[in-house]
């Protein structure tokens, strides 16, 4: 009797309703943005990964550090310095400095009349020097080149419009004499060098320890 009465319950109880499921088609547009993006983060992640290292970032970095007094970044940046060369060669070159600081003061931001000085200059420091100029020879000619702009921008002053003062124009004359007088005792010195030497400080006949031409007596 109760497993008949349970059976008409059940059969009387309404039946539980289905979840419902959306048959609707998907939004092709959102489902192909979202797989782009990821597709595109997943590519940048392998991008950086494979990226190599940003060294000159890093320098800068370091070089800042040592400039803050950090006692390891100057360690590390003397040995960085002692594997490249080329990079202390370039930024001690205080000569070039020298030079770049009378090419602005004489043609100012003018890139043309800048690589044409830079040219000049550079002509007539190689005409100095000749094909093989010894240490002392180089620098005696770096010497001259700073010294001949000091002496071309003095006299370009000198030869400015009137309108100072009078003591004004006899400084300006002033300084142009001391800086041909600095040019003159630099091409004095390399002159009295060469005269002295005729090859720089090469002798004039290169030492052999044995000659096959000559005859032993």
């Amino acid at each position: 009797m109760d497993t008949r009465r349970r059976e008409a319950n059940k059969a009387k109880a309404p039946a539980k309703a289905r979840p419902r499921v959306d048959r609707r088609p998907q939004d092709n547009t959102a489902r192909h943005g979202a797989e782009h993006r990821d597709c595109k983060r997943d590519k940048q992640a392998r991008a950086d990964e494979a990226a190599p290292a940003d060294y000159q970032k890093l320098f800068k970095e370091l070089v800042a550090r040592a400039n803050q007094g950090e006692r390891l970044a100057i360690d590390r940046l003397r040995k960085f310095l002692d594997l490249n060369p080329h990079i202390w060669a370039a930024a001690g070159d205080l000569t070039a400095v020298a030079e770049r600081g009378w090419v602005e003061l004489i043609v100012g931001q003018d890139a043309l009349k800048t690589e044409c000085v830079k040219r000049r200059l550079g002509e007539l420091k190689g005409q100095l020097q000749g094909p093989h100029p010894t240490a002392l020879e180089a620098i005696l000619v770096d010497l001259i080149g700073v010294a001949w702009l000091g002496a071309q921008h003095a006299e370009i002053q000198a030869a400015s419009p009137a309108g100072s003062s009078l003591d004004q124009a006899a400084f300006k004359l002033k300084r142009a004499e001391s800086s041909q007088k600095r040019l003159l005792a630099a091409t004095k010195t390399l002159a009295t060098l060469r005269a002295l030497v005729p090859q720089g400080l090469v002798p004039a006949q290169p030492l052999r320890l044995h000659d096959p031409n000559k005859k032993s007596g």
